[in-house]
């Protein structure tokens, strides 16, 4: 597997990853923007590597670096998506709960790579990753009902993304692995660039 197209799109992706994360530590200072900060880095991180794997670089750190950051952004960026949305329609929380927003999803990707619990990881990114589109959902039909039409649309736009990047991974379009891939890479793409536009925009107050 692997091609110039997994490689175009997992840099397109992380394009899109980095963008985000930028805008939203500009915005750092409003709450819940840290958390989507460290989503969308994590993705982005994960993607550089892709991009130099499926490019041809198939060294094993390399290809051992893609794997784990995959992982653990599989498992902690939707968490943190889902502290973003919530703190930045909510406000702040105290700090023992936003520590704790912290450290959970850190903790399941330790446990995601022990074989004991490896299974964990799959399930707990699985249920997060359901999670977060519902809620990318439900912020959209606030943002819009708070006459933030653009940002609501941006926030359902990305549910569409992320959803059809999970849906790529479950293989429900029956394509070749390389081309599932290709999906996957365009829905979180869509994913990252759409969520830090939507959500930044809908959380000002201005």
């Amino acid at each position: 597997m692997g091609g110039w197209s997994n490689s175009f799109f997992d840099g397109l992706l992380a394009l899109a990853a980095l963008w985000g994360a930028m805008r939203f530590y500009a915005m750092r200072q409003r709450d819940g923007m840290p958390f989507g900060a460290a989503a969308l880095a994590i993705v982005f991180l994960a993607s550089l590597f892709g991009v130099l794997r499926y490019g041809g670089v198939t060294a094993a750190p390399i290809v051992a670096a893609n794997d784990g950051l995959s992982l653990i952004a599989a498992i902690a960026a939707p968490t943190w998506a889902i502290a973003a949305i919530l703190l930045a329609f909510r406000g702040g929380q105290d700090r023992a709960r936003l520590a704790t927003l912290w450290i959970v999803p850190v903790a399941v990707a330790v446990l995601a790579f022990l074989p004991a619990t490896a299974m964990l990881g799959e399930v707990y990114s699985r249920i997060a990753g359901l999670a977060m589109v519902v809620m990318l959902a439900g912020a959209g039909v606030i943002a819009a009902i708070r006459n933030k039409t653009v940002a609501g649309a941006a926030l359902a736009f990305s549910a569409a993304g992320y959803a059809l990047a999970a849906l790529a991974a479950l293989n429900v379009f029956d394509q070749p692995e390389a081309t599932a891939l290709d999906i996957f890479h365009i829905g979180v793409a869509v994913w990252a660039a759409a969520f830090a536009f939507g959500l930044t925009a809908a959380s000002d107050r201005a």
